[in-house]
């Protein structure tokens, strides 16, 4: 099999993936529709059949997702294949046989893209070139090159980056970030084409952006870290008519619940969601790190208000500042968005002690080796390296998980701590079936009750009039031997508790962790359809399913409870 090689910039070359031609989406067939008539009309054995193609191009295409913006070295791509296929080529000897023929050629494109490019899902969306111009050889190009040789270069070790270089009036600031979802291998290449790419759009600017499906870059001569503001654009797929006015607000609270979780989901500020009722849903969205909660949160609110009057009807679309970007579809574009086991919460505290090297390598040693151990008991804790690199870690997997399933769940926590908590030396990880905590201090039979919250809309006061439910499952579980226990109430509705502790707790700890919590959650949640409580020590959650139609209310991500000293937990969202 030919595996095609295009280059894209000075010593930049990237393998692309294969996909098999019959494995499209509908979606996809759109995309080859859109690269097909563009290169031929661009060929100049069919210029007398311009004119045709393109109205049939103008009615079938009007606007598509950015994902699906090609690289102009894709189509050269095709051209260099054909031509350095063997004659035997099954695809060269029907290329050969059909060109004459104009619908033929649409399909020919269509067979032999996929078959041998695939869909370059770096691709750029957009550029904005602006500022004042400089001129080569002088001092602010002489610190642009440095500042995107160094912005390259940290790419190799984290998903986000921001740097300064030089000093005013020649002073450029840059910043990278990567999409929450993806993983090193595929932050580095990205950043690599957008340099490369950045600096051909605009060569003279002091001022530019660009944005890739997964990555940003931008560099500036104006101070921004930190800022929200503009250039902002849209795309929207409104190829298939406009959504019923039910639907769309459908949709509208769909992404407003997954937008709402993005500000307190630190460091990385992202958040994906899916659902399948009624019809298929996935919505991203995410922050720049440099921003703050209320920076992240504003830029969002900002985004949803434009989303409603432009693009929400439509099935669908994206929306992008330098600051922020939300993207709804009807198909899965991120990684993950088949089932796997979502990240519930992160805590990455702050204790002014950077992780180094070693201490990564030891962590993720002992995570490696954790995962096999809790793989078959559900529940490992162990220490590994010299002080002051030693790192004390825990895994558990959700009562009596079966062991495929919990290795599942921690290899998920394998791969996050890729993208998360990079420079702690402690964090907690938690899943939908697993658990994973890791510190450079000893924490074994500690507990613990700092953590987070997250909290539906919508009401419910079942909770409030059947209090003694939350503390039945929370006495359950303190006396199990897997300290786990699950609670279902069935009326009109399914109503599930469970209720989870540490092991390395005793029983006790884990009474005094899950009553503690039960109060808690009384201030918090207990009045609403839908409410999870993550402490580092213990866990206590309710969901509502109803029992005919209606598929379980998304649970919302993290919301950081504040210390006793502060007041009172947030309002839920």
């Amino acid at each position: 099999m030919i595996n095609p090689i295009i280059t894209l910039s000075n010593q930049l070359f990237l393998p692309l993936d294969l996909i098999h031609p019959c494995s499209f989406t509908p979606d996809h067939f759109n995309v080859n529709y859109y690269v097909g008539t563009h290169v031929t009309m661009n060929s100049i054995p069919h210029k007398q059949n311009q004119p045709k193609l393109k109205s049939m191009h103008d009615q079938n295409i009007k606007h598509l997702p950015s994902s699906y913006v090609f690289n102009f070295f894709s189509f050269i791509t095709i051209i260099f294949t054909l031509h350095t296929l063997p004659f035997s080529s099954p695809c060269k000897k029907y290329a050969m046989h059909t060109f004459r023929s104009l619908p033929f050629h649409f399909f020919l494109v269509l067979s032999c893209t996929q078959l041998f490019l695939g869909v370059v899902s770096a691709g750029p969306i957009s550029y904005n070139c602006s500022g004042y111009s400089h001129f080569p050889n002088t001092e602010f190009a002489t610190n642009l090159d440095q500042l995107l040789l160094n912005l390259t270069s940290k790419s190799k070790d984290q998903n986000y980056y921001n740097y300064t270089v030089g000093d005013e009036p020649n002073r450029v600031y840059g910043l990278f970030q990567c999409r929450g979802d993806i993983n090193r291998h595929q932050c580095k290449t990205c950043i690599k084409i957008s340099t490369a790419e950045l600096i051909q759009a605009c060569p003279d600017s002091r001022q530019a952006i660009a944005w890739y499906d997964y990555c940003l870059l931008r560099y500036s001569d104006q101070f921004f870290f930190g800022h929200v503001d503009g250039p902002e654009f849209h795309y929207r797929n409104d190829k298939l008519g406009e959504l019923p006015y039910e639907e769309k607000e459908r949709v509208l609270g769909f992404v407003s619940d997954m937008v709402k979780q993005v500000p307190r989901r630190r460091p990385l500020m992202f958040a994906t969601d899916s659902s399948s009722v009624q019809y298929s849903m996935f919505s991203l969205a995410q922050c720049n790190f440099d921003l703050s909660y209320e920076g992240c949160e504003m830029c969002l609110k900002h985004v949803m208000v434009e989303t409603e009057s432009c693009c929400a009807q439509y099935k669908g679309w994206q929306y992008h500042t330098p600051s922020c970007s939300v993207r709804y579809e009807t198909y899965p574009f991120f990684n993950g968005a088949a089932p796997h086991d979502e990240l519930q919460g992160i805590l990455c505290p702050d204790d002014g002690t950077p992780s180094n090297p070693l201490f990564k390598t030891d962590l993720f040693s002992l995570l490696f080796n954790l995962s096999g151990i809790a793989a078959a008991s559900g529940f490992s804790k162990s220490f590994l390296g010299d002080d002051p690199n030693r790192v004390y870690g825990l895994a558990q997997c959700r009562g009596n998980l079966a062991p495929e399933n919990c290795l599942g769940c921690l290899v998920s926590a394998f791969y996050d701590l890729q993208r998360v908590c990079t420079n702690s030396t402690k964090a907690v990880l938690w899943y939908d079936n697993c658990y994973f905590r890791y510190s450079n201090e000893s924490f074994y039979g500690i507990m613990d009750e700092e953590g987070l919250y997250t909290v539906s809309d919508l009401d419910d006061d079942f909770n409030v009039n059947h209090p003694w439910h939350i503390f039945d499952v929370a006495e359950n579980a303190s006396q199990q031997q897997l300290m786990s226990a699950d609670l279902q109430i069935v009326d009109e509705w399914i109503r599930n508790y469970h209720a989870q502790c540490t092991r390395d707790l005793d029983t006790s700890q884990c009474s005094e962790c899950l009553i503690n919590l039960t109060a808690k959650v009384r201030s918090c949640c207990q009045a609403k359809r839908t409410w999870l409580y993550l402490a580092v020590s213990c866990s206590i959650m309710y969901q509502v399913i109803f029992r005919s139609t209606e598929a379980p209310t998304p649970t919302p991500q993290g919301i950081l409870v504040p210390p006793p000293s502060l007041g009172p937990p947030p309002k839920g969202i």
